[in-house]
């Protein structure tokens, strides 16, 4: 469900484009509203963060996904949280999730890796940058340019391309994809110490600061889970029982731009009857200065064979600043919401027939 946005760039992140796979949790422990039997429990979060109504718990029970806008003190914030029930387990979805490339595949989606654990230029070959983005690199300056950068990548693309030779393009998406290697080796080392500034324009944007202010902005997540916060919020220093981790790359169509974006993946198994996965967004070559997301997998009663997906994803889009911000926002809140439902639809309509045409178990 991860971003967009403007319009369309906000909500993809979910899981298939940017279910940017985002924050959703409830904020106390897995209590269960009574309204349902024991075997169609709902996990807290429905009730604490989503407040269903009696009509929006009965479209749930039908498999109907239930998306809802979320307020957000930021003006260039946008917020919003969706659960569905999935006839597939929980571990189903993960072993689905893990296989990212495949996970996320849809027509918006133009290209897509997952990074080794120890990332090499390889694992980038398949990323190109649009013939736009390469013709404004040739004139970017710092505080001056159509790609968010920083400032030493925009001077290492001035200095270290021959921008009048032939291959200048083959050159400029080589360099690329060292940069962003660059970029991911130093962030799973040093973790947000090392997230870029962006300084494509005059006022430049710390992404460490973005991404502890989404973090924050997540209290709940605090409340329910503290050593998963812990963890996001310290990696990698902080340890955590239970927790995997991978960055992927992607090239998503977004607005009037497809976006280049790097999300680091955090996956923890809380307890036998809950997945929790956050998606951090660490970079985006337009539109995004920080998204986060984090996927609450829970199972819907005892037998464990159908599970509930809360997403929730906060994501900061630079287009809603400055001149008609508010008519930009009116216009995405829409946006915004129809476009999560359709993400949550989509992915539990691909999980549920998967599941029910996955070869029997072999009887012992």
């Amino acid at each position: 469900m991860n971003t967009g946005n403007t319009a369309s760039v906000t909500l993809r992140t979910i899981g298939t484009g940017s279910l940017f796979l985002s924050l959703c949790v409830g904020w106390s422990r897995p209590a269960y509203l009574s309204r349902f039997e024991p075997d169609r429990q709902l996990p807290a979060l429905a009730g604490n963060v989503l407040q269903l109504s009696d009509t929006e718990f009965e479209s749930l029970d039908r498999g109907e996904a239930i998306v809802k806008l979320l307020k957000t003190a930021e003006p260039k914030e946008l917020a919003a949280a969706g659960i569905v029930r999935l006839k597939a387990t929980k571990e189903f979805f993960l072993e689905k999730f893990r296989d990212i490339a495949n996970f996320k595949k849809n027509s918006a989606v133009l290209q897509i890796g997952k990074f080794s654990k120890l990332p090499v230029v390889a694992d980038l070959r398949e990323l190109t940058l649009e013939p736009d983005d390469i013709e404004d690199l040739k004139k970017c300056e710092p505080g001056d340019c159509e790609v968010k950068l920083a400032s030493k990548s925009i001077t290492r693309f001035k200095t270290e391309i021959d921008w009048a030779a032939q291959d200048y393009r083959e050159k400029a998406n080589a360099l690329f994809r060292q940069v962003l290697l660059d970029y991911v080796m130093s962030y799973t080392a040093k973790g947000n110490a090392a997230l870029a500034e962006y300084d494509d324009k005059r006022t430049p944007v710390r992404l460490e600061d973005e991404s502890r202010a989404l973090l924050k902005q997540s209290p709940y997540l605090f409340d329910y889970a503290p050593e998963f916060y812990k963890y996001l919020d310290e990696y990698p220093r902080a340890s955590l029982s239970g927790a995997e981790s991978f960055v992927y790359w992607s090239k998503e169509k977004f607005g009037l731009k497809a976006v280049v974006s790097l999300t680091h993946v955090t996956i923890f198994k809380r307890s036998k009857t809950e997945i929790l996965i956050a998606s951090k967004q660490i970079y985006a070559n337009h539109y995004f200065d920080a998204s986060l997301g984090l996927t609450h997998l829970a199972d819907t009663g005892s037998q464990g064979t159908e599970a509930y997906l809360v997403y929730l994803n906060r994501s900061r889009a630079d287009g809603l600043q400055g001149g008609f911000s508010k008519v930009k926002r009116s216009l995405l809140t829409g946006e915004v919401r129809e476009g999560m439902a359709r993400n949550l639809r989509q992915t539990k309509q691909r999980l549920d027939a998967e599941y029910a045409a996955r070869p029997a178990p072999r009887r012992k």
